[in-house]
């Protein structure tokens, strides 16, 4: 779904990969200094584009789209 994006969804893609093993291991640094978080206006800003984004796909599930 975030491939139309390129750039900045490989970043993304990235960045939740490296927050899962950060979050595993007890890294915040990792998370909040990332170029993905720092890129998209901070942590807040990007946790709320992810459940959007989770929402949206959610609705679109149960539509059958």
């Amino acid at each position: 779904m975030l491939v139309q994006f390129g750039k900045a969804a490989e970043d993304l893609a990235q960045w939740v990969n490296t927050t899962g093993k950060a979050i595993g291991r007890g890294h915040i640094a990792k998370i909040v200094d990332s170029p993905a978080v720092k890129n998209s206006g901070g942590l807040i800003a990007l946790t709320a584009l992810l459940l959007n984004n989770w929402n949206a796909s959610n609705y679109l599930g149960q539509a059958g789209v």
